[in-house]
């Protein structure tokens, strides 16, 4: 029995982004090498509102200490307010121990198992999307989405010009979120040099 042996002759890179934005300045989330001389063909994008977040397990004491173990705290917590039986209005989470202990500005005032919890404030959150060539600034003159309003708990797939978007060398993706660590975002695509 014999068989074909097919050799591959290359292999195309294929490139995936993904993190969360913060505020103050736009930020390039992506910027194609120009050394070597390379070219990047978009093929899907994202941005997630992830103002708030709501788990049914949590757990207080009496103390600060605030569990959960399907709530995968992060830095990205840190400030937020977070909504419980128990757990006095307004308080904010203060440090992350780990993805699933959180501290809080104030103590709870009961001792509580199986809680429905809300992490963070549901919001819209206006976005800012561009596509900026070799040399140039994020802004009005290249944005794809200038201030979309992403409501809570939605997903923006495939972001308007960006999907199928050729950058060139040097080009990049710079986005802006109006809101700290509350949006999401991931591109993709596939590499040609």
């Amino acid at each position: 029995m014999s068989g074909n042996v097919v050799a591959a002759t290359s292999i195309v890179p294929k490139v995936q982004v993904a993190g969360t934005l913060t505020t103050g300045a736009e930020t390039p989330v992506l910027t194609v090498s120009s050394s070597p001389e390379q070219s990047l063909e978009v093929g899907s994008s994202s941005l997630c509102n992830t103002t708030s977040r709501i788990v049914t397990d949590g757990v207080t004491n009496t103390t600060t200490t605030f569990t959960s173990a399907t709530a995968q705290f992060s830095a990205a917590d840190v400030g937020r307010t977070l909504s419980a039986t128990g757990v006095p209005a307004g308080a904010t989470i203060s440090s992350v121990t780990n993805p699933t202990t959180v501290v809080l500005s104030a103590a709870a005032t009961a001792t509580a198992t199986g809680l429905t919890t809300t992490i963070g404030t549901a919001a819209t959150v206006y976005v800012s999307v561009s596509l900026v060539p070799v040399g140039g600034t994020g802004g009005p003159t290249n944005r794809l989405l200038n201030s979309y309003p992403l409501a809570a708990y939605t997903t923006l797939d495939d972001i308007p010009g960006l999907d199928g978007a050729m950058l060139g060398p040097g080009d990049s993706i710079t986005m802006l979120a109006g809101t700290a660590n509350a949006i999401a975002y991931t591109v993709t695509g596939t590499v040609a040099q």
